[in-house]
């Protein structure tokens, strides 16, 4: 495949022109993967690029930190030429103030989300109304990777992104550093969560407390689950025990648990579970 990537040595004043000049050669028409680096990419930029008809042998479109506004994300949402598109990348877009995700809703017809498998929304100021959009947003039925890492969710945006029929093919769901607490976590792992494909779950620094481990580790619905970070959750011994005790999940092979203080309990719990503990990387495997 062919990948280009336009970063800082483009002058501020200079950011739209490169862009444009790509788009209006013949080669981008080859180009299947786009990297846009850090603070390159504006909304004329953006038009520029999915207006084009070259666009339509694009893949993966990543764009770091990308300044936007409504017109921006509403040109990305509805463009006719992104139909082969399958990994969008929108880090660290900061959507504060726009309706990034009321235009992303009401794009139900748009081609470029309809194939979409990866989607990454990484310190996009994402909260729970822009949960409930997303989750209610037909054209994004096909995902099965959704990076949420390091954004506000909160108990709420976890029920709507565990309780949408749209989202239930995910198979990767990352919701480290959202704030979630144990109800947050139950939200996800209830009976009521249509995540049943989930294989991959990133609960890195949040606080899901014994109530919210205890409620991964007996989900009736998590039943695909195989690997699962708990990492810098705030666990102690007793917390992981009563996971360990409680610990239904017929697919989990992996926990990470590093970043936490935990003694010899831990490792006893674990094998009590049917899983080696390595007291050195703190990850635990299923014994074969």
């Amino acid at each position: 495949s062919t990948s280009r990537g336009l970063g800082d040595v483009y002058k501020r004043q200079d950011f739209d022109r490169p862009l444009d000049a790509l788009t209006r050669a013949k080669a981008f028409s080859h180009v299947t993967h786009l990297q846009v680096t850090t603070g390159t990419l504006r909304t004329a930029s953006m038009a520029s690029i999915v207006d084009a008809p070259g666009a339509a042998s694009l893949v993966s479109l990543s764009c770091t930190r990308p300044i936007l506004d409504d017109d921006g994300f509403a040109a990305l949402f509805a463009s006719e030429h992104l139909a082969a598109l399958r990994v969008l990348s929108l880090r660290f877009a900061d959507t504060r103030g726009s309706d990034a995700f009321d235009i992303l809703a009401r794009a139900t017809g748009s081609t470029a989300l309809l194939g979409l498998t990866h989607l990454d929304l990484q310190r996009t100021f994402f909260e729970k109304k822009a949960a409930a959009l997303l989750a209610s947003a037909p054209q994004l039925a096909s995902l099965e990777h959704l990076n949420l890492d390091y954004n506000a969710l909160s108990t709420k945006g976890a029920q709507s992104i565990a309780r949408s029929g749209v989202l239930s093919n995910l198979e990767v769901l990352d919701v480290s550093s959202n704030g979630l607490g144990a109800s947050g976590v139950q939200a996800l792992a209830d009976k009521k969560s249509a995540l049943s494909a989930l294989t991959h779950l990133n609960l890195f620094g949040n606080k899901p407390g014994m109530k919210g481990v205890v409620a991964l580790a007996s989900s009736p619905s998590l039943t695909n689950l195989r690997h699962l970070s708990l990492e810098s959750c705030e666990l102690d011994d007793g917390d992981v025990a009563a996971f360990a005790d409680a610990m239904e999940l017929p697919a989990l092979e992996r926990i990470e648990l590093r970043g936490q203080q935990l003694g010899s309990n831990t490792e006893l719990a674990m094998i009590k579970a049917g899983l080696s503990y390595d007291k050195a990387t703190k990850v635990a495997l299923r014994t074969p």
